[in-house]
């Protein structure tokens, strides 16, 4: 939508206009290269990140990389863009914040907690703020 309310793009179906692209998509936001970035649940334990490229294609599907954690569930919460075109997110079960490339590939896992789970994330001006289960947000210094 622009800044008058008219709709730009609706992202619903995939190439073959039948298969749904979501089951319910909780997250979305632009990346700086374009990229459509979509925290999508799949059901009330389990979550992706499906990352489309602006006419609407599937990039790719993110679904937890394994070797990072070892987790067998994975539910990302919220997803954000830094300026190289990253993508962060929260994952709930492993209570971390954690950062792909554009492309799809795991970066790293910029931190984790061990009593408190991360949900939200907002990333502006070298400040990335993240807000958390039981009432707390905290704020730190990004430079990526």
């Amino acid at each position: 939508m622009d800044l008058w309310g008219n709709v730009i793009h609706v992202y619903e179906f995939g190439e073959d206009g039948k298969t749904r692209l979501f089951t319910l998509p909780t997250t979305a936001v632009e990346n700086k290269n374009t990229d459509i970035c979509v925290v999508n649940y799949i059901d009330k334990e389990s979550a992706e990140l499906i990352v489309l490229k602006s006419d609407g294609r599937v990039k790719f599907t993110y679904k937890g990389d394994r070797a990072s954690g070892g987790r067998n569930k994975f539910c990302p919460t919220d997803v954000a863009c830094d300026p190289s075109s990253h993508i962060l997110f929260t994952e709930f079960y492993g209570r971390s914040v954690e950062m792909l490339s554009s492309g799809g590939m795991y970066l790293c896992r910029l931190c984790q907690y061990e009593q408190i789970h991360p949900y939200t994330i907002s990333l502006y001006c070298n400040k990335l703020a993240c807000g958390f289960l039981k009432g707390k947000v905290i704020m730190f210094q990004y430079n990526k």
